[in-house]
């Protein structure tokens, strides 16, 4: 599937509110969306990209003990 033909969206230019790199890169790959000023609301893919972040913490931290 192409990136064009996904559920979310991406942007070529970050918002001009944003300062750091990491948040102009959140913005950009579609990650966040701003709602109004100073608030934003995490995508679909975002929270997919966490729960998938925390579950593998888990396992390592039961591997470990």
């Amino acid at each position: 599937m192409r990136v064009s033909q996904s559920l979310f969206q991406t942007q070529r230019d970050s918002s001009s509110d944003a300062q750091l790199v990491s948040h102009q890169l959140l913005i950009r790959t579609g990650l966040i969306r701003q709602i109004s000023a100073g608030i934003y609301s995490l995508t679909p893919l975002a929270t997919r990209a966490i729960n998938r972040i925390i579950q593998i913490a888990k396992e390592e931290m039961a591997r470990v003990g």
